[in-house]
């Protein structure tokens, strides 16, 4: 089905293209929110915020056509099971990011609660664990809903980005990408 690739020469210049856009759509909306916010600079962990946006906004943007949809399924179907684990892992580690370094949390009181808290005595960590279920609890269903709230916040940002593409590829592949049509 794939041909041994997982793209093709004239896809994977139609995605990188569609990357960089987002990127630079996105860094243009960070520049203007900084700004706004009278914050005249953009950290280095905004940036890291802007990129691991961006691909979540492309691999979303995949899924708007139907022949991307099976072409990616293909491809993953076709990978080994460690790959599977280290992507897998990767899109958590990428939303795990994004909640906690990035947006930190979403309950202001749960800037009180301390993860690492350790004290001597078995009996003692155990207690303290106990009496912090619900603020993990609370933890986790703030993280969840932040991760819904990316998810479909990326969704309305990548379909607009992909139907301008759709109209300007053509124009793109025959003055800047040198590709011939099929």
């Amino acid at each position: 089905m794939l041909g041994g690739e997982f793209l093709n020469k004239r896809e994977n210049k139609k995605w990188m293209l569609n990357l960089l856009l987002s990127v630079t759509l996105l860094s243009l909306n960070q520049v203007f929110s900084s700004l706004s916010k009278n914050t005249y600079e953009v950290s280095v962990l905004e940036i890291f915020k802007i990129s691991s946006t961006s691909a979540i906004i492309m691999f979303m943007g995949l899924f708007t056509s139907e022949e991307n949809f099976d072409i990616w399924i293909g491809g993953i179907k076709s990978w080994s099971r460690l790959r599977k684990i280290i992507w897998l892992v990767a899109l958590i580690t990428l939303s795990l990011l994004n909640y906690f370094i990035f947006d930190k949390f979403l309950v202001p009181s749960l800037n009180t609660v301390d993860l690492f808290i350790y004290e001597s005595g078995l009996l003692r960590n155990a207690y303290i664990l106990l009496v912090n279920i619900p603020q993990y609890l609370m933890l986790l269903w703030n993280g969840l809903i932040l991760w819904i709230e990316i998810a479909s916040s990326s969704l309305f940002i990548s379909l607009p980005i992909n139907f301008i593409i759709a109209f300007s590829y053509d124009w793109i592949e025959k003055n800047f990408l040198n590709i011939d049509n099929d």
